[in-house]
């Protein structure tokens, strides 16, 4: 087989929400990073209700919250989550402020157009 072939990269996929569905992880189980990302999307577009004590809606396009809180939800630790973030963030994905002891998370500008859910 051609290994240019096995190296290919997706440049970007739509999928409805039964298939996004279908490919979630399902409740108490450890999050992947699709999950994680579809997760911290939704949340920021204020698409997906609070559920808990995990973060607020502070206003359209941001979502406030705390890498223990993610880490609980998503199952994961807490270094893992600020890696994660921090890699989401490098790439301009989403941009993160501090706020006390929690992060602002916002989706960048340049993905504002690019990533629709």
């Amino acid at each position: 087989m051609n290994t240019h072939q096995e190296n290919r990269t997706i440049e970007w996929v739509a999928m409805n929400n039964d298939l996004l569905t279908i490919l979630k992880t399902q409740d108490n189980h450890r999050f992947s990073r699709y999950d994680a990302f579809v997760w911290l999307l939704e949340h920021i577009r204020g698409e997906n209700p609070m559920v808990g004590n995990v973060g607020i809606q502070c206003k359209d396009s941001e979502f406030v919250t705390s890498y223990t809180r993610l880490a609980d939800t998503w199952h994961w630790s807490r270094p893992t989550v600020q890696k994660f973030i921090e890699e989401l963030a490098a790439v301009s994905v989403i941009t993160k402020r501090k706020n006390g002891n929690t992060f602002v998370f916002s989706l960048n500008a340049k993905s504002q157009n690019k990533i629709i859910l």
